[in-house]
């Protein structure tokens, strides 16, 4: 029996050519923002994330080392200002995925002037987009053609978990050589 490529796996697991997977792996996007995902998902929620653990999470991110707080600012000023559209805003956030406590921090979020906004909400807007971005990666109707034309968004999402996981890393070293 011959496996097949892995293009061709994974876009007859996904309904998509093996065209617009091997577009997907050669840009390096998507797999910059999985890795960084990955990274962040175990460093800072021990491997475990779900959305209403943003609630409570967002304190300890909320110190962010040296000068990646301008990082962060850039994100959630980009993210604000998107998700102000309402429609953008519905299409990122469902109110039928996302846990009505979630929706509530989001929605009040997005009422407030960028400038009023603190560092916690900054750290849980970022947080936030990113997570919705992967789990719409995984689980949304999106094909993977659909993926890149949200580049810009994509990369700062992956800036930001760059961002936690450096701090995370910093605040408490486990990423060390080990023997193979």
């Amino acid at each position: 029996m011959t496996s097949p490529t892995f293009e061709l796996w994974l876009g007859q697991l996904l309904q998509q050519s093996s065209y617009s997977v091997r577009t997907l792996l050669n840009d390096p996007t998507a797999l910059h923002f999985l890795i960084a995902w990955s990274l962040f998902e175990a460093k800072c929620f021990k491997g475990e994330f779900g959305a209403q653990k943003l609630l409570g999470a967002t304190a300890p991110m909320a110190s962010p080392p040296g000068d990646s707080a301008a990082e962060l600012l850039t994100a959630a000023r980009h993210f604000h200002a998107r998700y102000q559209n309402q429609s953008l805003s519905a299409g990122l956030a469902p109110p039928d995925k996302v846990p009505k406590s979630v929706q509530a921090r989001w929605n009040e979020i997005l009422v407030k002037v960028f400038d009023e906004l603190g560092t916690e909400d900054i750290v849980f807007l970022n947080a936030f987009v990113a997570s919705r971005f992967r789990n719409n990666m995984f689980h949304g109707v999106k094909g993977i053609d659909d993926w890149l034309q949200y580049r810009t968004e994509i990369e700062h999402c992956t800036s930001v978990l760059q961002v936690f996981v450096t701090w995370a890393e910093q605040a408490n070293p486990t990423f060390t050589l080990q023997a193979a």
